[in-house]
Order: C-alpha cells, then sequence, then structure tokens
C-alpha cells in the first residue's frame, strides 16, 4: 500500500504544480490499539475514494479523469 499511496503522491504533485500543498507532518495521529488504528486507516481511506469520486465532475482532461478513477479504486481496495 505504501508504494500506491506514493505513487499517487507523485501524480498529484506533477499535475498539481506549484498548486500542491505541502507534505503534512501526520502529528498526533498515534493509535492506542489495533482497533483503533484500523478505524482510522478506514476514516483515511475513504476519504480518499470521496475525494476522487468528488472530483470526477470537475476534471475535464481525460487522462487526469482515468488517473483519478484509478487512484479511487485503489484507494477503495486499501479501504476493503
Amino acid at each position: 500500500m505504501q508504494r500506491h499511496e506514493n505513487d499517487h503522491v507523485a501524480l498529484l504533485v506533477t499535475v498539481l504544480g506549484s498548486l500542491a500543498r505541502p507534505k503534512p507532518t501526520f502529528q498526533g495521529i498515534t493509535s492506542p490499539n489495533l482497533a483503533a488504528f484500523l478505524t482510522l486507516g478506514r476514516a483515511l481511506e475513504n476519504t480518499g475514494v470521496g475525494a476522487y469520486l468528488g472530483a470526477v465532475p470537475v476534471i475535464l482532461d481525460p487522462g487526469y479523469l482515468a488517473a483519478a478513477g484509478s487512484i479511487a479504486l485503489t484507494e477503495a481496495r486499501h479501504a476493503g
């Protein structure tokens, strides 16, 4: 999964160029136990799926649309 996430970031940085947001620090997201970790992971992956699917109506470039669809499907598998 880490390779997928790195690929997604690289694509987004390329597409967004100077509009790309800075890399987050992910401070304060430690999990006290496995159940909490899985809950957080599920929430983050589902947020990714929703973000890509929500963007579909405004993506006009077919190449970007295909990439967003591919990433959304990958995130959905991660959430599963």
